[in-house]
C-alpha cells in the first residue's frame, strides 16, 4: 500500500512545557497517537535545559510554571539566536489579564486556552503544521 503522500515528511517535535502530570500525559498522549515526537518539561528551566540538548519545532507553554513561568522563558528564548525560529504557543485558563494578544506581545505565537481539549489541540496542531508546510493528516 502506498504512503499517504505527507506520511514520509518528518513529524513534528513538540516539546509541552507544564508542571501539571496530567495535562502533560494528556497532551503526549494525543499528540503521539497523531504521530508527534514529544518531550515534556516541568518548568521554564527545564525547557531550556532541554533547549540545550535537542531541536525543537514548537512548545505548548504553561503560563504558570514554578521556578520561572512561561512568560519569562519565552523571553529568554526570544533573546536567543539559535531559539528565533522555534513556535511557542501559551497555554493558559482563559482569563481576563492573559489572552493571546498578552501572549503574544511577550513573543509567543499563538495561544491554547486550557482546559485543552483534544480538538482544539489538534485544531492548533493543524493550523501550524499548515503555516509551515507540513500538512498531514490528524485523527
Amino acid at each position: 500500500m502506498p504512503l499517504h503522500p505527507l506520511q514520509h515528511k518528518k513529524p513534528l517535535s513538540i516539546l509541552i512545557a507544564d508542571d501539571n502530570f496530567a495535562t502533560q500525559k494528556l497532551i503526549s498522549l494525543i499528540l503521539r497517537k497523531n504521530g508527534y515526537s514529544i518531550d515534556t518539561a516541568i518548568n521554564g528551566i527545564d525547557v531550556l535545559s532541554k533547549l540545550s540538548q535537542k531541536t525543537f519545532d514548537l512548545i505548548l507553554m504553561d503560563c504558570n510554571m514554578p521556578q520561572m513561568n512561561g512568560i519569562e522563558t519565552t523571553q529568554k528564548i526570544r533573546a536567543e539566536s539559535a531559539f528565533k525560529d522555534i513556535i511557542i504557543i501559551a497555554m493558559t485558563p482563559l482569563i481576563k489579564n492573559i489572552n493571546r494578544e498578552i501572549c503574544c506581545g511577550y513573543g509567543m505565537d499563538d495561544y491554547l486556552p486550557k482546559p485543552i481539549t483534544k480538538e482544539s489541540l489538534l485544531e492548533c496542531m493543524k493550523a501550524w503544521e499548515t503555516k509551515l508546510g507540513r500538512n498531514k493528516k490528524l485523527i
